[in-house]
């Protein structure tokens, strides 16, 4: 029983580093679309969006963008500023 835990960590370590989670434009969603009229919300090649601008200012906003965004903070489109 303790070499089988001992290999489930191993195995759970090794997937940890592994793990890859960025959206790309072309793979396993690609052909996959739908949208939901009643939510304003869908999914066009695994990345979401909406045809409503408030709706779609809450979908890109939490996302994640590679680089450094320090200095142009203020600049992305996500922003509000007040």
């Amino acid at each position: 029983m303790k070499r089988t835990f001992e290999a489930i960590l191993a195995c759970a370590s090794y997937l940890a580093t592994s793990v890859d989670a960025a959206i790309v434009e072309d793979g396993i969603w690609t052909g996959n679309d739908w949208y939901q009229e009643q939510f304003k919300i869908g999914v066009r090649n695994g990345v979401p969006y909406s045809d409503d601008s408030n709706t779609a200012h809450r979908i890109t906003a939490p996302l994640s963008i590679d680089g450094d965004i320090i200095d142009s903070y203020l600049t992305k489109e996500n922003v509000i500023r007040v």
